[in-house]
């Protein structure tokens, strides 16, 4: 699925991408795009995420992959390399939209344990990105997530000494 919002407001419209998809026994992979995404498919221009493809296929949660979309989009459809750290936010809203979770999980545990933490153990297992975060709060409410990405083989540059750096 993709959803669509327009800038500054906060419904969207989710599409089904494909009205078929079907596996040969020649192990063929035959797909027809969605005619309702024609419009939408031929107006883009390039203000959109390019997420790995091959990170998705082994994921098994479609909220690890709605999760995982969303922080490519924060990352701009990257990866951090050996010696960076990213970091972005995401609000709990959009998380919950994206995930279809507004009227279930409605106990942030229960969100957190079938939804966020599942999406970021996917993650690590699948992507070879290691995520933390830590909550945003409006009072006593969590109201978003402040996120942390590192490549599971991370080098802190500052422990590099500098004539290794040197050379």
């Amino acid at each position: 699925y993709i959803s669509y919002k327009q800038e500054n407001e906060k419904k969207f419209t989710l599409y089904s991408l494909f009205s078929t998809c079907k596996y040969t026994e020649k192990s063929e992979l035959i797909f027809k795009l969605n005619q309702d995404m024609t419009d939408f498919l031929l107006e883009l221009q390039g203000n959109f995420s390019k997420p790995l493809l091959s990170d998705f296929l082994k994921m098994n949660s479609p909220y690890s992959m709605a999760i995982w979309h969303l922080m490519q989009r924060e990352m701009q459809s990257k990866k951090p390399n050996m010696t960076e750290v990213m970091t972005f936010s995401l609000s709990l809203e959009e998380m919950r939209e994206v995930t279809g979770t507004q009227t279930k999980l409605k106990k942030l545990s229960q969100f957190k344990d079938k939804v966020l933490d599942k999406a970021i153990r996917e993650i690590a297992d699948n992507c070879g990105v290691d995520i933390t975060y830590t909550y945003q709060k409006k009072a006593r409410a969590v109201i978003g997530f402040d996120f942390s990405a590192k490549n599971q083989i991370h080098i802190d540059e500052n422990k590099i000494p500098q004539n290794v750096k040197d050379k």
